[in-house]
C-alpha cells in the first residue's frame, strides 16, 4: 500500500482538546511503533530516518557536510536578528522547522 499524503494523528470529532492532543500522540506513538517494527516491511521513507530528517537545523548540517552549497540561514527569535539578516541577504525564503497542523483561528 502507498499513502500519498497522510494527514495528522486525531481524534474522534467532539472529544476535548486536551484529551485529543493524548489521543493523536497516542495514535502516533501507537501505530508508528507498530509499522517502523514489522519485520522485513519495505518503505519509502524508514519511519526512523524519516524521524531523525525531521530536524531542519539537522538537515542543513548534513548538506553542508555532504558538501551541498547551504545558503546563508539564521534560526532566532530576535526581531532585530531576523530584520538585519533581511537588510543584508535582501531576499530571503521562510521555512517552518516542521510541518504542523497549527491553525490560527482569527
Amino acid at each position: 500500500m502507498y499513502w500519498r499524503s497522510p494527514q495528522p494523528y486525531g481524534a474522534p470529532e467532539g472529544v476535548p482538546e486536551l484529551q485529543a492532543c493524548w489521543c493523536a500522540e497516542e495514535a502516533r506513538y501507537g501505530l508508528g511503533g507498530i509499522l517502523a517494527s514489522l519485520p522485513g516491511a519495505h518503505y519509502v521513507n524508514d519511519p526512523w530516518r524519516n524521524r531523525d530528517a525531521e530536524y531542519k537545523p539537522a538537515q542543513l548540517a548534513a548538506a553542508a557536510g555532504c558538501g551541498f552549497d547551504v545558503p546563508p540561514t539564521l534560526l532566532t527569535n530576535d526581531l532585530a536578528a531576523v530584520r538585519a539578516f533581511v537588510h543584508e541577504c535582501k531576499r530571503v525564503v521562510y521555512e517552518p522547522l516542521r510541518s504542523t497542523d497549527y491553525r490560527d483561528e482569527r
